[in-house]
């Protein structure tokens, strides 16, 4: 509950976040730290601490496309977009 309380969640675009999107984005993000607080000393928050940075998670209905810049060879620069290597959220991806 920890992560959920320190958190925001936001939508883009129309998205309305719901309780359940919310917890499923936090079990994700939890579930990677349970191997930093092995010894009983040592509290989850502790592990948590890794997502102090973290402000506001934003999901997003579709592909986030991101623009970037790149450097040819001859140091001339070019504008692409490219999706980004992060998955839509899907209704039906609910549990």
């Amino acid at each position: 509950m920890a992560f959920l309380d320190q958190k925001e969640f936001a939508g883009a675009q129309g998205l309305v976040v719901t309780d359940a999107m919310a917890v499923a984005i936090a079990s994700q993000a939890c579930l990677p730290l349970l191997h930093l607080a092995t010894d009983p000393a040592d509290s989850i928050e502790r592990a948590l601490d890794c997502y102090d940075d973290f402000v506001t998670i934003v999901l997003h209905p579709g592909d986030m496309v991101a623009r970037r810049i790149t450097k040819t060879p001859l140091a001339s620069c070019t504008l692409t977009r490219s999706p980004c290597k992060v998955k839509p959220w899907k209704a039906d991806r609910l549990p």
